[in-house]
Parts: C-alpha cells; structure tokens; sequence
C-alpha cells in the first residue's frame, strides 16, 4: 500500500511540477538576461571618462586661443610704431641695421663675430626706415620670377649688361624696364630651368612650378655666367 501510495505520488509530481519551481526558474532566467544585458565596468567608464577630459581641452584651446590673440595684439601695436617712424636718408640706401663692422670691433668682438649683426653695440643708432633703392620694385613670383627679372632691381648699364656673362649659353633680352633670360635653342640643358626640374625631382616635387608650394623662394645658379642671374 506504502509503496502504491508513493509511486502515485511521485508520477503526479513529475506530471505537474508545482509552482514554486516554476517560479524559481523565471526568476533565474530574468536574472540571467539582465546580467548579460547590463554594461560592463570598462564600458561605463569608456563613457563616462571623456568628459573631465573633454573639459580640459576646452580649457587648453580657450587658454591658447587667449595667448594667441594676446600675441597678434603685440604685432599689431608693433607694426603701428614702425609705421610712425621717419624714411632714412638717401645716403643709408644700403644701411642695414645693427650691422657695423667698425662698432663691433670696438666694442671687443673677435673670431668672427664681428661680422655678425649685434643690435646691442648700436643702441644709439638712429631709428629709421631704410627707403628702398630707386626704381625697385618687388620681385616677380615663381615661376614668372625665374625667367624674368626688373631692370631697375640691379645696378648694371647697358653696356655692362652686354659686355657680362655668355652670351652663347642664354639670350639675354634687354626690354625697356625687365631683363628676360630665354635659351637660344629652347632645349639648353645648362640652364636655370634644368637645374629647377633637377631639384624639383631631387626633393620629390612633380615639377619646379610647385616649388612655391614647397616652400622654395630662390634658386641659385652659381658659377654658369651671367647668363644664369636668375
């Protein structure tokens, strides 16, 4: 009887599992997708991190932008004054400021530095602009500026300009106020030009038209005549 008894009992409680168990399972498996579904603690601090962080660059930026207009102010007052002062005379055409050989010797600089410019030995030298030379104007840019070249810009006659250079390396053209510098044959390889495309190719440039780009100012044709003053 015991044992009927408790056969039947155990075949009604695998048939109908009571409610407390099915309430522990709900209850776990809530449990488990909210421990898979919550972040984790490196990314609550991915997001909460950048702002302290994002708070202090603006403070950097604001800062630097603070000196910065501080500077430009600076300029600013300085190119003011420079403007009040007075042109130079005719004879300091070619005064360069704080460079005078005589003064640095004096004042006991040797080894060479006497040729350096020392603003310090010539406190009381006149404050001035130096005027430009007569006639000058500012230079043509590139790539304009290699072939071409304003007469008034150097101090050569006619017949200096004639008489200088080889004449059989590059024709020289002498027009009423530019000198233009064009090959004989337009394929002269010893030329300015050449020498610009080498250079161009040496430092990775696709032509000498970008040299401007680049940064290059002047290209010196050393040793090739006068030819070559470009």
């Amino acid at each position: 009887m015991r044992s009927t008894g408790a056969h039947q009992l155990f075949v009604k409680f695998t048939r109908c599992p009571p409610l407390n168990w099915l309430l522990l399972c709900f209850i776990c498996v809530i449990a488990l997708i909210a421990v898979i579904s919550s972040p984790s603690p490196s990314t609550l601090n991915s997001v909460t991190a950048p702002v302290p962080n994002i708070y202090r660059n603006y403070r950097r930026l604001r800062e630097q932008a603070a000196s910065e207009l501080l500077q430009i102010r600076s300029l600013s007052l300085g190119i003011t004054q420079l403007r009040e002062l007075d042109l130079c005379g005719k004879e300091r055409e070619n005064y360069v400021p704080c460079y005078n050989v005589s003064s640095n010797i004096l004042a006991g600089l040797h080894d060479g530095n006497e040729y350096d410019r020392h603003c310090e030995v010539e406190r009381d030298a006149p404050r001035c602009l130096v005027r430009p030379p007569k006639d000058y104007k500012i230079p043509l840019r590139w790539p304009a500026g290699r072939d071409v070249i304003w007469n008034g810009n150097i101090k050569i006659t006619k017949d200096q300009f004639f008489s200088s250079g080889s004449m059989t390396k590059r024709l020289m053209l002498l027009e009423e106020n530019q000198i233009a510098f064009h090959s004989e044959d337009g394929v002269n390889f010893d030329s300015v030009k050449d020498y610009s495309r080498q250079i161009a190719e040496m430092i990775g440039l696709g032509s000498d038209s970008e040299f401007h780009q680049a940064g290059v100012r002047t290209v010196l044709d050393i040793g090739c005549g006068f030819g070559s003053f470009g």
